[in-house]
């Protein structure tokens, strides 16, 4: 489900938009998705607020498989300093998720939340800035 060269490790981005836009860049790379995927998930959460912050530093943008998603992949963005996604949500943790179809899109949050269930996975994810321990985390579960 995940590919090494999908994770990325960065600094700090002015905003959560470009929080998504950086984030998905190793999927609009591989044309997992395209550049109105992106487009889509920024108006997704301009629309609705920030219901893709999951859970205590994790985002989990997204949007419809019709908007450009080619195939169904992940690829996960680790902030050093945390962008502000509202007033009380703050994340480091950002993790794209394409879905080519609404079966697809189900059983990639299903391996998500039991990955994110398991509490050592959550804490070693969210305070990690090693590209090898995400992917271990990841890579052991899909």
């Amino acid at each position: 489900m995940i590919n090494k060269e999908h994770i990325q490790i960065v600094k700090e981005v002015k905003d959560w938009k470009e929080a998504i836009r950086v984030g998905a860049q190793p999927l609009l790379k591989d044309k997992i998705i395209n550049n109105n995927y992106i487009e889509q998930m920024i108006k997704n959460i301009e629309d609705m607020g920030a219901y893709i912050v999951i859970a205590e530093n994790i985002a989990l943008p997204h949007a419809r498989p019709e908007d450009g998603a080619n195939r169904s992949g992940i690829s996960i963005l680790k902030l050093e300093e945390k962008v502000s996604f509202s007033e009380t949500k703050e994340v480091n943790t950002i993790i794209i998720l394409a879905s080519s179809s609404n079966d697809d899109h189900l059983v990639t949050l299903k391996l998500i939340a039991d990955i994110l269930s398991n509490k050592d996975n959550y804490y070693r994810l969210i305070n990690t800035n090693s590209i090898d321990e995400i992917y271990n985390i990841w890579s052991a579960k899909s």
